[in-house]
């Protein structure tokens, strides 16, 4: 599951020099937990808020993998962007 969802989600953000990895998946619950990050160049101006990346991958994963009801996201980039 893990790739395939990351393979659909990437495209969202890797445009903006940012990555993400799946932390966990508890598959009781349905909640899919992602960390969010800097990859290599990061745009400094075009920051989504992890809330909004949650709910527009949310309909992404769940084409992938049905059992993703939720997704929480991580955020481990800088708080000035840089």
């Amino acid at each position: 599951m893990d790739d395939a969802v990351l393979g659909v989600l990437r495209p969202l953000i890797n445009g903006d020099g940012l990555d993400l990895e799946v932390r966990r998946f508890d598959p009781m619950s349905g909640t899919l937990n992602l960390r969010l990050f800097d990859g290599k160049d990061p745009c400094t101006v075009c920051r989504m808020s992890a809330d909004l990346l949650a709910e527009i991958a949310l309909p992404i994963a769940r084409k992938v993998d049905p059992r993703v009801r939720r997704i929480t996201i991580e955020d481990d980039r800088p708080e000035d962007g840089r």
